[in-house]
Parts: structure tokens; sequence; C-alpha cells
């Protein structure tokens, strides 16, 4: 603030001592306000001839604040406006009154000149009330000429000691009795609270602009408090209204110029320049951000401040496309989205951020989905495409599910030979091959494995091999590749022959054992039996005959539970790996989950992905109870196995034990 009566034009250029209390007059010739017109003259003589010889270091070391240079027309024009009466009524509001030399100003250090005032400055007499405007001038003064953050404390403390000064009747009494004395045409009580609220007003808005200019965020956030809380008697409101549009002004060219080296980065450059080029223009937009953004939230309207957001929020949005465009960078491109959804607040920016944050997830998750599956990871694949279902469009929808298809396909055939799907499907009266369905049934697919079996009267009896199918319809199958037997299956291959083989051989040995052992009664001197009767050989054939039946039927039974257990029993270890596999896949979906949860809990994320989340924990959730549901069921089929086996056992002892 300038309270000289310099006309409008002449004002001199921005400095710590360019401002109001530079050019207070009694400030530059070292006097204080209430000094009569021969003390000004004596003193504009002493420092005019100390000016000439060179001997003029300051203006006054026993003055408050004394100025360290001078010249010789700062000091003429200093008498000139003391000289006019209404020139000097302004500048005596904005300099120290020693009240007829009973003050105490010229004495001692800064600090202690200062605390003696705040001290008198408690009295209701007119030493007091002068007391209290010394002091709002000297820390007015401070405010404005000291460095670091201390100055706005004194600021804040001028002000709050101004208010207290124009509401004094006491002090405007004084003043008014100064203007009467020095023939002053502003002698109205009200002129004179206009008079020094202007000059404040002017003063402040000085500073604020200053700090505004050089992007000082802490002084303008400080100068911005303190302008809020004294807007309404001091005026500011058309100030920092004028000071707010102009920083939004200076924002959006520094934005327009960093969106014009922005599309100047082409892809004929070096992807390490092209790299180097982003990096710089994120930092570039990063710091304009944080510069301006704290002035506009300080200085403007609430509407303002959201356009500003916004422009920002576009900003870091065509950077992300930029990245994506030139460098295929993705993650970048989702990291600057999710960066400039934190500014936006338009819905239709917004909107469109969503859609390409959308797209950009999307992409990078059938990306990773791809390398899954190229690397033999087809349920984690199946996993990511699951996630891409819930950021697409519906005809996206259609083209991820026919990958999720060959995804899924993939995994079931994994280790199958393709080429075999033409296996030998005959029988005539039972005997051939046919198919048995088995298990491992893949909802994904709706396939499953059956083995192939070598039939007897339409009773399977020696295993050929395994195919993965679909039901074409009630009667036919679609065979989709050989896949390997079971560790039972295999085992019993070889075992079916050597049973066989072994039974062969104990046949053989009984018949060798049983015609020696008739050889040895021929050869006898016993006399040969009697010939039985007719109806004794009769009773005696009846009872070998129903001896024979009864031990080949129970024979028969045996066979046939051994062989229903076989099948039971590798149905059974082909639904315990199953199960095993399936509990492995839930134990990783859960460590997934489990990732994802706490990720979420340490980032913002958009909605789409916490939906998404939550569609794969539910999902999980009825896996499990299924799981569970079919371990029950297999732990109840194990037992009635085991109770069966057990049977079967004890009656292979009872039989082996008749014969």
């Amino acid at each position: 603030m300038t309270v000289s009566a310099v006309p409008s034009g002449q004002t001199s250029s921005w400095s710590p001592g360019g401002r109001f209390s530079r050019a207070n007059a009694f400030r530059v010739l070292s006097v204080p306000a209430d000094a009569e017109l021969k003390e000004i003259y004596r003193q504009q003589q002493r420092l005019l001839v100390a000016l000439e010889i060179g001997g003029l270091d300051g203006t006054g070391k026993g003055a408050p604040l004394p100025l360290s240079d001078v010249s010789k027309e700062e000091i003429l024009e200093a008498v000139h406006r003391l000289e006019r009466p209404d020139d000097r009524f302004i500048e005596e509001l904005f300099w120290v009154h020693e009240m007829d030399g009973s003050g105490d100003l010229v004495d001692g250090l800064l600090d202690n000149v200062v605390g003696a005032l705040r001290g008198s400055a408690a009295s209701d007499t007119i030493r007091g009330a002068v007391a209290r405007h010394n002091l709002a001038v000297l820390l007015s003064i401070l405010g404005q000429e000291l460095a670091g953050n201390c100055r706005f404390e004194h600021w804040e403390e001028a002000l709050k000691t101004w208010r207290k000064v124009i509401d004094d009747d006491l002090f405007l009494t004084f003043m008014k009795g100064r203007a009467l004395k020095c023939d002053c045409q502003i002698s109205d009580t009200g002129m004179t609270r206009a008079t020094v609220c202007r000059q404040l007003s002017s003063t402040f808005s000085e500073e604020l602009a200053h700090a505004v200019k050089s992007r000082e965020l802490t002084a303008v956030n400080a100068l911005a408090k303190i302008a809020v809380e004294h807007r309404s008697w001091l005026e500011l409101d058309a100030a920092l209204d004028s000071l707010g549009k102009q920083a939004i002004k200076d924002g959006y060219v520094s934005l327009g110029a960093i969106l014009d080296r922005l599309s100047g980065i082409t892809q004929e450059d070096d992807d390490a320049n092209v790299r180097n080029s982003l990096v710089e223009r994120e930092k570039e937009l990063r710091s304009v951000a944080n510069e301006y953004g704290a002035i506009v939230r300080s200085l403007c309207e609430p509407t303002d401040a959201v356009g500003w957001d916004d422009a920002i929020a576009s900003s870091y949005h065509k950077l992300s496309v930029a990245y994506l465009k030139l460098l295929d960078d993705r993650q970048q491109a989702i990291r600057l989205i999710v960066q400039a959804r934190e500014f936006a607040h338009d819905p239709q920016l917004l909107q469109s951020m969503e859609r390409d944050w959308q797209h950009v997830q999307r992409t990078i998750l059938c990306r990773e989905a791809d390398v899954l599956m190229r690397r033999g990871d087809f349920a984690g694949a199946d996993h990511k495409l699951a996630a891409a279902l819930g950021v697409s469009t519906e005809e996206q929808k259609i083209e991820i599910k026919a990958v999720q298809d060959r995804c899924r396909w993939g995994r079931v055939l994994r280790g199958a030979d393709t080429r075999k799907t033409n296996p030998i499907l005959y029988t005539l009266g039972g005997v051939g091959a046919m198919l048995f369905r088995k298990g491992d049934y893949d909802l994904g697919t709706r396939s499953y494995v059956a083995n192939h079996w070598l039939t007897f009267f339409f009773c399977p009896i020696f295993p050929l091999g395994a195919y993965r199918v679909t039901d074409a319809d009630s009667r036919s199958y679609c065979i989709h590749g050989k896949v390997p037997l079971s560790s039972f299956l295999n085992r019993a291959r070889w075992a079916i022959p050597a049973s066989v083989m072994a039974v062969v051989l104990v046949v053989v040995l009984m018949a060798i054992k049983s015609r020696e052992s008739s050889a040895e009664t021929g050869g006898s001197t016993t006399p040969a039996p009697t010939t039985p009767t007719k109806t004794a050989r009769a009773a005696e054939g009846r009872s070998t005959i129903s001896s024979g039946g009864v031990q080949h039927s129970a024979r028969d039974d045996i066979d046939e539970e051994r062989t229903a257990l076989s099948v039971l029993a590798q149905s059974l270890e082909d639904r315990k790996r199953a199960l095993d596999a399936e509990g492995a896949k839930l134990d990783k979906q859960k460590r997934y989950l489990t990732g994802v949860e706490s990720s979420y809990s340490r980032e913002r994320v958009p909605n789409g992905g916490r939906s998404l989340y939550e569609a794969l924990l539910a999902d999980h959730n009825d896996r499990v109870n299924k799981y569970n549901k079919k371990l029950a069921v297999f732990k109840e089929d194990f037992a009635a196995y085991t109770e069966r086996a057990n049977s079967l056992n004890a009656r292979i002892q009872i039989f082996n034990g008749s014969r």
C-alpha cells in the first residue's frame, strides 16, 4: 500500500522496501508523525548535508525501522508531501506518534519497543489508543519486510490491531484533533476509517498478488486465510476474486503449454526418449497442479476450483492416452487414469475415464490370460478372463467368452492326445469294446472321462484306455481326445492277465495232481468196489451235482463282487483325485482373493473393481459349499465301499475253508 500523494502511474516496482511503509514521508525523514514543520525542515537539511558529504548511513539510527538508503529526490518528495495538509494526515495515519515527546519509540531495540507498545495498548486512554495505533503500524511493516513464516503472524496481529484502532473513538478523536491542527479536510471519523481500510486493503492485496505471482504456496495459503478472516471490513472480495481469476488464467496457460509439448511427442522417436519426455510432462503437470491448485482453492469460488480440478483431470487423462498409444504401457495408463479420477468432478469426464479404464483393464487382463494359457496355467487364465468379463460390454463379452471356452478346453485336454478320437466301439452279443462313463465332470466344458473297456456279455473285463468325451445325445458321444488311464486301471491292466495266468496254472497243477492220484489207485490190489444200484448212483449223482453247483455259484458271486468293487475303487480314486484338484484350485483362488482384498484396503479403487471382487468372492463361497457337499458324499461312498470289501474278504475266507 502506498500512502503518498504520488499520482497514479508513478508507482515504483515491487520490493519489500517499495510498499506503503517504504514510501511513508515520516519514515524517509526519520521523524515521528507528530513532528512540527520546523523540525521537519531541520531534519531535511541534516540529511541533505550528510548526503552531499557522503556521510549518510541510514536516515536515523535512533528511529524505529530506519531506512538504510535514501536519495535526495526521496527526501525532497517526503518534505513536499508533509507540507500538504491532506497528504500529511494520511502519512500520520500510517506512522508512529510520540505524543509531544512522551513516547519511548526511539530508545532501545525494536522488540523492546513492540513489547512496550503491547503493554501500553491495554489502557483505555488516549495514550493507550495511540499505543495501539503505533503497534499496528510497526506490525504492518514487520509483516511486509520480515522473511520467513513469522511475518504472517505479524500480519495477523497487525490487522486485528488495526480493527481495534478504527473502532476506537479515543483514537479517532485524537486524529480529529491532529487534522484540525494541520488544517486537513479529512476530519470526519467516517472518512478516517475509510482511508485506513482502503490503504490497508491495497497493501494486503499487493502482498497477496506478489505471493501468487511468485507461486509461494505457503505465503498464498497463509495470506488467503488472513484475507478470508478480515475480508468483510477490508472489502477484499473484489481483490481476492481478481487474483483468483488471474491465477486460474495463468494456470490454464501453463496447462496448455504442457499439453502442446505433449502433443509434440511422436512414435518416430526412440522409446527411451519418448518415455523420458512423458515423465518430464508428468512432473510439469504435477508441479502446476500443486502450485496453482493451492492458490485456486484459497482464492477462488468453489465452482472455479471444480473447473480447475476437471482441467487437471483431463490433462492426466490425455497423458494416460499418450502412454497407451506411444508406448503401449497399460500399467502407466491405468495409474494415470486413477490419478485423474481423484480430480474429476464432471460426470461426462468421469464416464469417459471409466470407459478408458475398463478398456485398458480389460486389455491387460486378456493379455495376462493369453500369457498364462501359453504357459499352461489354464486355471489362472480362466480367472483373468472371468475378471475381464466384469469390465466388458455385451459385444466384447461374446469374444471373451469364446476365448474362455478355448481356455477351458485347453485345461481339460492338457496331456490328452487329441489325434486319437476314434476308438473301436462294437459289440456282438455283449462281447466287444464299450465306453463306460467314469466321472471327472467339468462344468465349463460339460465333458467327462469315459473308460474304454473290453467286454464279455456286457461286463467290463479289461481296460483299453480312457477318453475325454461330451454327450452328443442320449445314445452317442463326441470324443475329444485320449487321456491317460488312472493309476489303478494301469495296475489292473497288468493284474488281470497275471490273475488269469495264475488261475490257469492252478487248474493245470490240479489236473496233473488228480491224474497222478488216479494212476496210483488203479495199480493197487484192493478189489474193485461193487457197482452201486441205480438208485444209489442217482442219489450220488444228484449229491455231486448239487455240491459242485453251490461251489461254482459262490465262486461266480465272489468274482462278480470283486469286479464290481474294482470298478467302484477306480471311481472312488478318480473322485478323490478330482476333489483334491478342486480343493487346490479353491485354495489358490482364496489366496488370490486375499491378495486382492489387501490391495483394496490400501488403495482407492473404482467401483467396477470392487463389484468384480465381490462377484468373485461370492462365486468362491458357492464353490466351497458345493465342494463340501461332494466331499461328504465321497466319504459316505468310501465307507460303503470299505464295508463291501470287508464282507467280500470274509466270504473268500469261508469259501477257501470249505474247499
